[in-house]
């Protein structure tokens, strides 16, 4: 999967309220899950994830796909933003399903997800994983953070 530009909606706000200038209904309340950069963190944000995802998303396979491809993404940015914060979003958006891990500047070093097919035999495992459960990935540089998003369009219903 090559890189695309910043893909999708903009990440919901506070309580759920759509972004400014955007007046499409966002279903139910996204998620927002923030975690220091420890292994130990990892299973408290799977288990947010999977609780979100049984709210919002009522395709079963669709959710254990994401909660796959949400895990991937919080395990690399554990593994390479060590001693950071870690923020989890994950919301719906029309047909799609976002999730979203940011942390400090760091992963990937040159802003596009191809870099991790060259980090290491665990992230390009990790990367066939998400080429295979996402349609889209990018990375966007804003401040000291970088974030990564994956984009999962399919039709689910929001059950929010």
């Amino acid at each position: 999967m090559a890189p695309t530009a910043w893909i999708g909606a903009p990440a919901p706000g506070p309580h759920g309220t759509p972004p400014a200038g955007n007046e499409r209904e966002v279903p139910g309340p996204p998620l927002l899950h923030e975690f220091a950069s420890a292994v130990a963190e990892l299973p408290e944000a799977r288990s947010r994830l999977r609780q979100w995802l049984e709210r919002s998303v009522d395709d079963g396979p669709a959710r254990q796909d994401l909660l796959l491809a949400g895990t991937e993404l919080c395990t690399e940015a554990v593994q390479r933003w060590a001693g950071g914060r870690i923020a989890l979003r994950a919301w719906v958006a029309g047909p799609s399903v976002f999730l979203e891990v940011t942390g400090p500047l760091g992963w990937p070093s040159d802003g596009s997800v191809a870099n991790l097919a060259d980090s290491g035999s665990d992230a390009r495992c990790r990367l066939r994983i998400l080429e295979h459960i996402c349609d889209e990935m990018s990375t966007r540089d804003s401040g000291r953070a970088r974030s990564v998003r994956c984009r999962w369009r399919t039709p689910h219903r929001a059950t929010g």
